[in-house]
């Protein structure tokens, strides 16, 4: 049996996108259960957007609607800012636009570890 994994994020910041209140603060329990510090979560994408510009966070977990809004433009800007993001949403792979397509990507419904080690997946990928 392996021994448990110790918390990775290490306080780096965690902006959760997600609009289903219960799925949100399943992804504000795992993030905290491995080290990270969450922003948000935002319920929209102009409360992302604006959460964006009052400073940047380490990596995103992204659904893909908001409220019947895609997160494409956050996406956008996240790529335009350097920063990595994972996308978690029901959506197939093969359906998602660009730039939603491109990292890592967690199906809903998720197990933990999935949602887990995408985050870490996306933080190193930002190390090299």
């Amino acid at each position: 049996m392996e021994p448990p994994q110790r918390p990775t994020l290490d306080g780096r910041k965690v902006l959760i996108v997600e609009d289903d209140f219960l799925e949100a603060d399943d992804m504000r329990d795992a993030v905290e259960s491995i080290g990270g510090v969450v922003v948000g979560p935002a319920l929209s994408v102009d409360t992302a957007l604006g959460l964006l510009e009052r400073g940047l966070p380490d990596v995103a977990l992204l659904d893909v609607l908001v409220f019947r809004m895609s997160s494409v433009s956050i996406a956008e800007r996240l790529t335009q800012l350097h920063v990595p993001f994972v996308v978690v949403t029901a959506y197939p792979r093969e359906r998602l636009p660009p730039p939603l397509d491109t990292g890592p990507y967690v199906r809903k419904p998720y197990w933990r570890k999935q949602l887990t080690d995408a985050l870490r997946r996306a933080i190193a990928s930002t190390s090299h």
